[in-house]
């Protein structure tokens, strides 16, 4: 045999090797470094050395969730990154407002709430204004955590309203009788299986998640209430029906201040806080959404191959009939 024979073979064969080595490690990989890369691309920049308002970005889907999967599925979201950027803000003397920048349909509840709560905390500590300016959406939780602005404008083409809360249960009890199978609980306590997706919901436990759902919208309620001064409870309970508006009839039914562009916003930003003072967004931003774009569709593909189509059909049932109360635009 040649010795470029040999060479080609022996190439080959570690180049089937690596590729062997790299689908089986690849998802330790995505699942312990993309995070970590994920944070220190946030924090890589420093402040102002004058007068600053920080942009603080809220996109995607909302969740606290930290996890590999999690931020995946979350489009980009980070609330750990937005709580840490928040807490920088408050420490600092320099910073003089806050521009929230929501592109997002909403999430779980915790997740809007937690953001909210933090951003409340943050006009308490300071005394700074904050700016609210939807681009494409602000819905539903996208909207809770917009009611902490003092000022709220839309993009002309946002959409945003869908206040509401639901929460989704997948049932898949007829399809385990027609493949035969069978699952058996045992459980103390009457209600502890409630909604599990192969058992039928008691008219007892329908009362109870509905208890649940009914507190989250009054939380939702009481929330707008505090924040929008120009509406009554009436006004903002009419409102609050889940429909999606456009900024104009946002504006309209006063859940916005006005429609307008990022340009406009931050030109009255200035004209309230003076021209000298500087708009700052912290860097990392763009590259984590493209890694994160990235390492989605990776892990996705190898995800895919080594499950069946059964198995990713129950997985996709699972996740959208989680049971988790939602601040969400549109049913998953």
């Amino acid at each position: 045999m040649k010795t470029k024979q040999i060479i080609g073979i022996v190439v080959a064969a570690l180049m089937f090797i690596i590729v062997c080595v790299t689908s089986v490690a690849t998802k330790k990989l995505f699942g312990d470094v993309s995070s970590d890369l994920f944070k220190s691309t946030s924090s890589t920049s420093t402040t102002p050395d004058g007068d600053y308002v920080g942009v603080l970005k809220v996109e995607g889907t909302m969740t606290t969730a930290e996890t590999a999967a999690g931020l995946f599925e979350a489009e980009g979201y980070s609330h750990s990154d937005l709580i840490d950027t928040i807490d920088d803000y408050m420490e600092d003397d320099n910073n003089v407002g806050m521009l929230l920048y929501v592109n997002s349909p909403g999430g779980t509840v915790n997740a809007a709430d937690e953001l909210y709560l933090k951003l409340m905390e943050y006009k308490k500590e300071t005394k700074n204004p904050i700016y609210v300016y939807m681009a494409d959406e602000a819905c539903s939780g996208g909207y809770y955590v917009s009611v902490a602005g003092d000022k709220i404008y839309g993009n002309r083409n946002t959409w945003t309203g869908s206040i509401g809360v639901y929460m989704e249960l997948a049932n898949y009890k007829a399809l385990f009788d027609k493949l035969g199978i069978k699952t058996t609980y045992i459980k103390a306590g009457a209600n502890k299986t409630m909604g599990s997706a192969t058992q039928e919901l008691t008219e007892e436990q329908s009362k109870i998640l509905q208890s649940i759902i009914d507190e989250s919208y009054e939380q939702f309620i009481e929330v707008i209430v505090a924040g929008r001064k120009n509406m009554t409870e009436q006004e903002i309970r009419k409102a609050a029906d889940g429909r999606i508006y456009t900024a104009k009839q946002a504006k309209d039914v006063g859940l916005i201040d006005d429609v307008k562009f990022y340009d406009e916003v931050i030109d009255i930003i200035y004209k309230d806080l003076g021209e000298n003072i500087e708009i700052y967004e912290e860097d990392g931003d763009e590259l984590s959404a493209l890694f994160g774009d990235l390492f989605s569709d990776v892990k996705s593909f190898l995800n895919s191959k080594d499950k069946s189509e059964t198995e990713q059909i129950l997985e996709m049932i699972e996740k959208d009939g989680s049971g988790v109360p939602m601040y969400y635009a549109k049913p998953q």
